[in-house]
């Protein structure tokens, strides 16, 4: 499942503002069900500790411009995983 925009985003700006990290707060636990959630929309680097807050709640996120705008996506996915 990809739930967003999670912040905000110029390419999602037409379909109304973000649904913030209350919605992420408001998932049950990972271990309550058995699908994979991402968070999608607005993802840069300044989010991803934040979004560590909610890892019991998400399986990941799921990125366009984090990666586009980085000199070295390798050590992007690397700080992902070390959240």
């Amino acid at each position: 499942i990809v739930l967003g925009p999670i912040f905000d985003t110029p390419s999602k700006r037409v379909y109304g503002p973000p649904l913030g990290t209350d919605v992420l707060e408001a998932l049950p636990r990972r271990d309550e069900h058995e699908s994979d959630v991402y968070a999608i929309g607005g993802i840069d680097e300044s989010h991803l500790e934040g979004l560590a807050a909610f890892r019991d709640r998400i399986a990941g996120v799921a990125a366009v411009r984090l990666f586009q705008e980085s000199r070295d996506p390798r050590a992007v996915v690397e700080r992902i995983g070390a959240l």
